[in-house]
């Protein structure tokens, strides 16, 4: 981050920086990243955010800092864009529903539409979208749908292998085999076909 001191006479609405806030948030939320951010020179009680600038009354008067941390990506239209605010001061004022569990939400719908269009003019492929409130939430949703995926194609391999193994007992009974006697694979000898099935499956 850079900073920059700023001429007072600009309209920066900003009151003085009250020392408890610091001490609060040390104290009764976050000792240890309060801590370290004290030992960075980052301990700054932020009034006022615009565009990419976050300001903080400084011992001469506000300060304006560039902020390129920019909310890890949240914030890529910058602090408090102003179509943005207008928009949301538009639906505040129109009392539009925001959270109203076990409902159709239309907006949710007309969002995921566009996105599975988008992804259909490369992919040729629709899909479904599942919005979340953070980019913790975005991993976790792709952890547990890969941990799905494979899961999945790990059911659809011993469901082969079931097939396969009731396919091999059906031929060796064919050919007059006992399916009962030792068998040996890759070296290493096992009592019966159904052992070398065990042997295979119990590692599901």
């Amino acid at each position: 981050m850079n900073t920059q001191l700023l001429d007072n006479t600009l309209p920066v609405s900003i009151t003085h920086e009250d020392v408890s806030l610091k001490s609060n948030y040390a104290d009764f939320a976050k000792p240890l990243p309060a801590k370290l951010m004290h030992m960075l020179r980052l301990d700054k009680v932020y009034q006022r955010a615009s565009g990419n600038c976050l300001f903080y009354q400084g011992d001469e008067g506000p300060v304006k800092v560039i902020d390129f941390a920019c909310g890890f990506g949240a914030l890529i239209l910058g602090h408090n864009h102003p179509e943005i605010v207008e928009k949301a001061v538009s639906l505040l004022q129109d009392e539009i529903p925001i959270h109203a569990q076990m409902s159709i939400r239309s907006q949710t719908g007309l969002l995921a539409s566009a996105l599975s269009d988008e992804i259909h003019k490369k992919t040729g492929k629709h899909y479904i979208s599942t919005l979340a409130n953070s980019g913790t939430e975005v991993v976790e949703a792709a952890i547990k749908h890969a941990r799905m995926v494979f899961y999945k194609k790990l059911d659809d391999f011993y469901h082969q292998c079931e097939i396969s193994f009731s396919n091999m007992h059906i031929a060796l009974h064919k050919a007059g085999i006992d399916t009962n006697k030792a068998i040996r694979l890759q070296g290493k000898q096992y009592p019966s076909l159904a052992a070398l099935k065990s042997e295979i499956l119990k590692k599901k």
